[in-house]
């Protein structure tokens, strides 16, 4: 059992490992906050998360209601106030919150059926129920079903952003959302209104030409032409000069990014060059390097990469991204002590990262044959979702490995990272079932049950 498990944990690691980034990426496109600048930025963003989810706990949506529209009402008097309620809504539970559910939102708008932020929030909630439904494999894998609940939420949530139109003068986080579902539903036409719309109002908002700008890469059918020449029209249209800038070093890494989409390494590689060697973006230039080390590694050039990494890192030397990345080229170069050092450097930065401490997790247990040390970063990943963690430390429990035996808590391990298609645990629950024989439905009920 020992090598079999070790085996394929060792042979599984890479490959998985770049599976959850191409599915990150695909859900990331909806579900993680724009960038944005200056006033746009999110404020106050650790006091108002706990706010928010104080209230949803406790059902006060009167209170919830009136600091949502207060903030909407001070943006209608003054555009400077628009990163307060950005903030609001964006902090907001979502589908994965147990206390931001369909019911709450729900009996918000029942109790406030005239209400700005009543609608809105629900709106947002059916926009992130859609892509839940969706899932992160790319469109044409996604079943038919899955597409037909997907458009059912963003129907609903449609609506009721079109009903929240009528409760605020300056609505920008409703043109916000509908170009965001319309880029998601193939309708560029509608976006480009609702972007118009937004112009109107408030034109000097980067997260929402950011958002305009999005429908047009071609991975939603737009040209690279159209993506470069829309920044001229966003600033004719009335965003400030420096945000137009921005925008264009936006559009810049956009183009890239579908370059690298269509494996057009060629062009891939001379734009993120271009990116990381520009003086003045400071927002993409660490981050081209880390997609330059990327496409070292898929050509299995490890040294070319750590350049990269390296490079990276003189730019924004506390990126945690980059130094997880480079620790991982260190590791795949024989240099685990190197490895080691820089995994300690991120984690002494982000002592959550889910990448860094599954990272250093694996480098104790499968090259350092540190299982003790492994222990706390595996556990910790695991609770934080990562399958390839939760692999390991089923493998631990079933060996009863620096943590008490228990084949109950190994089916449970195996069986969560098996859910994300880790190909490792999916073997290991094969060969424990072969072990268990009639006893393994049975354990893995009980494994599973009230946990």
């Amino acid at each position: 059992m020992t090598p079999n498990i070790c085996s394929m944990i060792n042979k599984a690691y890479r490959s998985f490992f770049y599976i959850l980034i191409t599915l990150a990426f695909v859900t990331a496109q909806f579900t993680t906050a724009v960038n944005a600048a200056g006033d746009e930025s999110l404020i106050n963003v650790d006091e108002t998360r706990r706010e928010l989810r104080q209230l949803f706990a406790r059902a006060d949506w009167a209170l919830l209601d009136q600091m949502g529209n207060q903030r909407v009402r001070a943006y209608e008097k003054d555009p400077n106030q628009f990163a307060a309620v950005r903030t609001f809504f964006n902090l907001l539970p979502n589908d994965k919150s147990p206390t931001g559910t369909l019911e709450s939102h729900n009996t918000w708008v029942a109790q406030f059926p005239e209400s700005y932020a009543a609608h809105y929030a629900r709106a947002r909630y059916y926009a992130y129920l859609a892509m839940a439904v969706r899932g992160g494999e790319f469109i044409e894998k996604v079943p038919q079903d899955r597409i037909r609940k997907m458009e059912e939420y963003f129907a609903l949530s449609r609506a009721d952003l079109l009903r929240s139109l009528k409760y605020s003068s300056r609505p920008s986080m409703t043109y916000f959302q509908l170009i965001r579902i319309a880029r998601f539903s193939g309708a560029e036409k509608h976006a480009w209104h609702y972007y118009k719309k937004s112009t109107e109002g408030d034109p000097d908002i980067l997260i929402i030409a950011e958002e305009y700008l999005r429908t047009l890469q071609p991975r939603w059918g737009g040209s690279y032409a159209a993506l470069q020449s829309f920044p001229d029209e966003a600033l004719k249209r009335g965003l400030s000069a420096p945000k137009a800038a921005q925008l264009k070093r936006n559009a810049r890494w956009l183009e890239a990014n579908d370059y690298k989409l269509y494996d057009d390494v060629a062009n891939a590689k001379k734009l993120f060059n271009t990116i990381a060697n520009d003086p003045a973006d400071t927002e993409y230039s660490a981050s081209a390097y880390k997609e330059l080390a990327g496409l070292a590694i898929k050509d299995h050039d490890f040294e070319t990469a750590s350049h990269y990494y390296n490079q990276g890192l003189s730019r924004n030397p506390n990126n945690v991204r980059l130094l997880v990345g480079l620790a991982s080229t260190a590791r795949d170069l024989k240099r685990p002590q190197e490895a080691l050092a820089l995994y300690n450097r991120a984690i002494a930065l982000a002592p959550d990262d889910i990448w860094a401490l599954s990272g250093r997790g694996w480098l104790y247990h499968q090259v350092l044959k540190n299982d003790a040390a492994a222990l706390p970063d595996v556990l910790k990943a695991a609770k934080l979702g990562d399958a390839t963690a939760q692999s390991i430390l089923g493998y631990l429990y079933w060996e009863g490995k620096v943590i008490a035996r228990s084949q109950t808590d190994a089916l449970y391990w195996w069986s969560k990272s098996a859910k994300q298609k880790h190909k490792t645990a999916e073997e290991s629950l094969a060969f424990a079932k072969e072990m268990l024989g009639s006893n393994y439905s049975a354990m893995l009920e009980a494994a599973n049950k009230d946990r």
